[in-house]
């Protein structure tokens, strides 16, 4: 848009220069003796000059920098390094395309077989029908979905496979599909649905806000947005909303779970040791933690939830958090369905917990970000610093 305006100014400088001619159109550009330009030579000549100039001066500071600008990008988040302007065009067509499908347009289909790569999903919405022809792939989306197996007539949910040849039938409003497992699996589907691309980050900004709060610290291979993240990792960063970490690294405490890891001189165990100590979390058996199971978005909102001030099973149910995130006002509806359809990653964690900082606890009547800040987990300069240059949410 600045080349255009840019290329627009000198055009009009040209077009006020012509209207000092006095000569024919087609008179030539001008001697020492008479220099006043032709119509026709601006027109013909000086503007296409311009044109072609200003474009290529902006390839070429686009060639220079581009690589420069998105290198430094890359090794600050201790990410992959984008090389190419190849890969920044297809960045920037993924968010595009992602927008595009956020915004609710879904393609109809009476029967269609569609072939998913590895890390793909498709996405339906209610009434919609399908089997697996070919390949491995698993439910996915909203834990209250109902997703009827018509074959044998048993309800399922987000986090089973789907077995091949199985018909199956979304049989409820909710945001649910297929993630494939394994390169060219194929799904054929009646109803509505979408495509959506292996998942690519598009929160680095929330996570940089959260690594300044310090709430969010990553580690040496960065913020590895683009996995899942585990029930440990939730815990952590639960504890670190609600303003006790360093309670929980200063404690003593013990807990009987088998498989919580053995890292940094036993953190991990005080960490979750306390916070079996405080009720906050039970394990998923008497013995297990389940440490490195993947942690899902109504699990994460509980956590999330709780650290504002309410409690599930009075304020809420952690099987239909996303919706009663949405009814207490933490998010809106187009974000729940969007963190629903694309799966949950690191990176929505880093989202929601961004979002969080700015709802209002439910006993203090003040932001949790400024509870932080009163309590003294986080710095005012450090929340100054966020609120002046807050990140580019994509949403």
């Amino acid at each position: 848009m600045a080349l255009k305006r840019y290329i627009a100014a000198l055009a009009a400088v040209a077009l006020c220069v012509t209207t000092l001619a006095s000569a024919p159109g087609n008179k030539a550009s001008g001697t020492a003796g008479d220099p006043v330009v032709s119509l026709k030579y601006v027109n013909e000549v000086f503007i296409p000059k311009v044109q072609a100039l200003a474009a290529s001066a902006a390839d070429g500071l686009a060639d220079k920098h581009i690589p420069s600008a998105l290198s430094r990008l890359s090794q600050a988040a201790n990410l992959e390094v984008v090389t190419s302007r190849e890969s920044f065009n297809a960045t920037v067509d993924y968010y595009g395309y992602m927008r595009y499908l956020d915004s609710g347009h879904y393609m109809m289909t009476s029967g269609e077989t569609i072939t998913l790569n590895a890390g793909e999903r498709l996405c339906m919405i209610v009434g919609a029908e399908f089997s697996i022809v070919a390949g491995s792939a698993m439910l996915y989306g909203a834990r209250a979905a109902e997703i009827i197996n018509v074959t044998d007539g048993t309800k399922l949910y987000a986090g089973l496979s789907a077995a091949q040849r199985n018909k199956y039938i979304l049989a409820s409003d909710d945001v649910a599909g297929v993630v494939s497992l394994s390169n060219g699996t194929k799904v054929n589907v009646t109803g509505k649905f979408q495509v959506l691309p292996a998942y690519s980050s598009r929160h680095t900004d929330a996570a940089f806000s959260l690594k300044t709060l310090g709430l969010m610290l990553g580690s040496n291979k960065g913020f590895e947005l683009e996995r899942t993240g585990t029930r440990l990792e939730g815990l952590i960063m639960f504890l670190r909303l609600l303003g006790e970490e360093n309670a929980a690294l200063s404690s003593n405490g013990v807990h009987p779970f088998s498989d919580v890891p053995k890292w940094a001189g036993g953190t991990a165990d005080k960490y979750v040791a306390y916070a079996y100590q405080k009720g906050y979390t039970k394990g998923v058996s008497d013995t297990k933690f389940g440490s490195n199971s993947e942690i899902t978005l109504e699990q994460y909102l509980t956590f999330v939830l709780r650290a504002i001030g309410y409690t599930d099973g009075r304020n809420f149910s952690w099987e239909t958090a996303p919706a009663d995130s949405v009814r207490l006002g933490i998010m809106d509806e187009y974000e729940k369905r969007s963190l629903l359809r694309a799966g949950f990653y690191r990176d929505g964690m880093a989202y929601v917990s961004y979002r969080a900082l700015s709802a209002y606890t439910l006993d203090g009547g003040i932001s949790l970000l400024d509870k932080l800040i009163y309590d003294g987990v986080v710095s005012r300069a450090a929340a100054d610093t966020v609120r002046r240059n807050p990140p580019k949410i994509l949403g």
